[in-house]
């Protein structure tokens, strides 16, 4: 049974090489463990799937009614505040808004207005949303986006 071989076994290491490997791979763990350890900023987890869907809910339900109701008793304000949220929700990849569909205000959506619109989905995660007691959170995205 001495056949032979088509490749030689390798040797990946040297008796020599291998206090080297071992050095070298004490350093890399001594330098990239501490840097993992030491990360500062932590993920902020107050927008989760659940808030921001009820929130896509809530928003998407009071834009139909808002289009529903008649012209000349629409507020400008409160819509400015619910569409902005939607652009939020868009930014976010909670709801899919098409190309052609995207209102304008979406194209220009800054830091302000994203705050304004974390505001109102943080608010939305702690109201009944079949009640219509979430008001308070419309108006405080309102009063957010005049300051």
């Amino acid at each position: 049974m001495n056949q032979k071989l088509f490749f030689k076994p390798l040797k990946c290491f040297k008796p020599s090489a291998k206090p080297a490997f071992a050095a070298l791979l004490a350093l890399l763990f001594s330098c990239v463990l501490p840097g993992c350890a030491n990360y500062a900023e932590q993920p902020n987890y107050d927008l989760d799937r659940l808030t921001l869907n009820r929130s896509a809910a809530f928003t998407q339900r009071e834009l139909i009614n808002q289009a529903l109701k008649e012209p000349n008793h629409s507020d400008a304000e409160r819509k400015t505040a619910l569409v902005n949220s939607y652009c939020d929700l868009a930014y976010r990849s909670i709801i899919y808004i098409s190309p052609d569909k995207t209102p304008d205000a979406c194209h220009s959506l800054g830091n302000r207005q994203r705050s304004c619109a974390y505001k109102m989905h943080i608010c939305i995660r702690n109201c009944p949303l079949r009640a219509g007691n979430c008001e308070p959170c419309i108006d405080r995205a309102r009063e957010c986006l005049t300051e």
